[in-house]
């Protein structure tokens, strides 16, 4: 399980006050497009889950537009999803309805 931090640039003039006053934009912000952090993750998951005997999967907390970049970029059988050993399985909404929410599932080391 992850939350790393995925605000993209763009949106951190727009976070609730009380948000900016507990976290550090060290915490929040993940570059341009929120997906900096993500694609490090990506990149790191069949090194830092190396049993293939069990099912390997990682929930992060992403951004409401970074479920459908996920799903096209780590589409299963895909050439980048066979490359990195990751693939999207789903994007799952939170209860105000926003996909805030991807499971990924390392499928090689």
């Amino acid at each position: 399980v992850s939350n790393p931090p995925y605000i993209p640039v763009r949106d951190m003039s727009e976070l609730p006050s009380d948000v900016l006053k507990h976290e550090s934009e060290l915490a929040l912000c993940g570059g341009d497009d929120g997906l900096d952090v993500i694609r490090d993750i990506v990149q790191n998951l069949p090194h830092w889950m190396p049993d293939d005997s069990v099912p390997r999967y990682c929930w992060m907390e992403v951004d409401d537009s970074h479920p459908q970049i996920l799903a096209s970029w780590l589409a299963p059988g895909s050439e980048e999803a066979r490359f990195w050993g990751v693939e999207f399985c789903e994007g799952l909404k939170d209860m105000y309805g926003r996909y805030r929410f991807a499971k990924l599932q390392v499928k090689r080391n």
